[in-house]
């Protein structure tokens, strides 16, 4: 009953008894972390399902492929709530704290959703970003990118998505998160 290729990542859920994974088989699931069981199964991917976050309160997921595909669905009942347009191979998927807004790092940018509206509010599609992550007060979110040759840092305004600060690196960057409000360790 598991997936049937590749198994990308898994991530245990808040109430430690469940966990959800996601794999190259266009699938995502839900499993009893004690039995094994599966609870759900989520297909709508036509490509291989790269990330997925949970939102805070556990109620939604979303989804992204290395395709198009980036989907926000009920976690209780399995319906889609929203299927995005243009965001190409995702790379991670965030909610900030309250779940009221989801990040996606992409190939071709950084995209901010209203997950109530579904709206976008910013983009920035000045670089491939390889990662994404909200400051503890949602104001800032890191940004870790690569080019053929070059990677980058970036600070961005949750707010307008314009950048506060940014350094270059001679190589990619895939990975970058807050340690504390004015420090940032990468990868």
């Amino acid at each position: 009953d598991g997936h049937t290729d590749a198994t990308r990542d898994v991530q245990l859920l808040d109430n430690q008894r469940q966990f959800v994974s996601w794999s190259k088989d266009n699938t995502i699931r839900v499993w009893d972390l004690y039995n094994a069981n599966q609870l759900g199964r989520y297909e709508k991917h036509t490509a291989g399902v790269n990330a997925v976050a949970v939102s805070p309160n556990g109620q939604q997921f979303a989804s992204g492929d290395i395709e198009t595909g980036l989907i926000l669905w009920d976690m209780t009942t399995g319906e889609i709530l929203h299927e995005f347009t243009g965001v190409q191979f995702i790379h991670r998927i965030l909610f900030n704290s309250d779940g009221s807004q989801m990040l996606t790092s992409a190939l071709n940018g950084l995209f901010l959703h209203d997950t109530a509206t579904y709206e976008l509010i910013w983009q920035n599609r000045f670089v491939a970003f390889t990662d994404a992550r909200f400051s503890s007060d949602d104001s800032a979110i890191v940004g870790t990118s690569f080019t053929n040759s070059a990677g980058g840092i970036w600070i961005i305004s949750t707010e307008n998505g314009n950048i506060i600060n940014s350094v270059n690196n001679s190589s990619a960057v895939f990975s970058g998160d807050f340690v504390s409000e004015d420090e940032i360790a990468f990868s």
